[in-house]
């Protein structure tokens, strides 16, 4: 059957008998003719050939006739619209099937949608991870801090400071979850306006109700036996005489 022709030959041996030839032979036959197994379109093909070539193999006639509607939920957004067309644009002249180009729009989409969950899982760890890191840092009066360094931050208006938190660090974190810049802006804030944790007594400035604090906190330290020294609020109380004394020393002397 090879009639010397050693390249045949070898694709012959792979077969036990004639018949196994005849009915392999038959069988690939029929995944032509079912269009499983189909000729690849020439170099020069004429624009009539690969008209005939897209419509058998499921090639939409233009790029923008591919139908784009993904599975699941997922959604191609506003800003990707460019990038799609872009990448049809490209399947197209590949001549991509429908098939194939939805498969890989549904991987690309639901990759987008892992990663940013996964983002989203990292951002909510950062968060916890520095509230729990300034929080042991900073004790009762966390959140004071922090809405310090909120409240010098909308001075340069809501819009940039949201911009702003939710830029990220080189790491990839949120510049909102780094603890190093929640520092830096409560210390900033706190340099600008010593006085800013203090919330001002009626008819009193925040200084002069620091002061008042302070020397209510003096006095009560004179009683060695008193809630300043010992009870529940002792340690509350030594904390915040430190802090007043901390706070006032920032404060431009006249």
């Amino acid at each position: 059957m090879a009639k010397g022709n050693e390249k045949a030959r070898k694709v012959l041996d792979r077969y036990a008998s004639p018949e196994a030839v005849a009915e392999a032979l038959m069988h690939a036959r029929d995944k032509i003719a079912s269009g499983q197994l189909r000729q690849p379109l020439k170099a020069d093909a004429s624009p009539e050939e690969i008209a005939e070539y897209r419509a058998a193999n499921n090639v939409p006639e233009a790029p923008d006739k591919y139908d784009t509607s993904l599975p699941d939920g997922l959604v191609i957004g506003e800003a990707d619209k460019p990038i799609v067309e872009g990448f049809l644009k490209t399947a197209h002249a590949k001549n991509w099937s429908q098939d194939t180009v939805k498969e890989g729009l549904t991987w690309y989409y639901s990759e987008q949608n892992r990663q940013a969950e996964a983002q989203y899982q990292r951002d909510a760890e950062g968060k916890r991870a520095v509230e729990a890191d300034l929080r042991e840092e900073f004790g009762g009066e966390y959140k004071r801090y922090v809405a310090v360094a909120d409240e010098f931050m909308l001075q340069a208006g809501e819009d940039f400071r949201d911009a702003l938190m939710q830029a990220r660090m080189p790491d990839g974190t949120l510049v909102g979850a780094n603890p190093k810049a929640i520092r830096w802006l409560v210390n900033t804030a706190l340099t600008l306006n010593p006085m800013a944790t203090i919330t001002p007594a009626a008819n009193s400035t925040s200084l002069q109700t620091a002061q008042t604090e302070l020397a209510n906190l003096i006095k009560e330290s004179g009683d060695r036996s008193g809630p300043y020294w010992k009870g529940p609020l002792a340690q509350q109380k030594q904390a915040r005489h430190m802090e007043l004394n901390r706070l006032l020393e920032k404060v431009p002397k006249k």
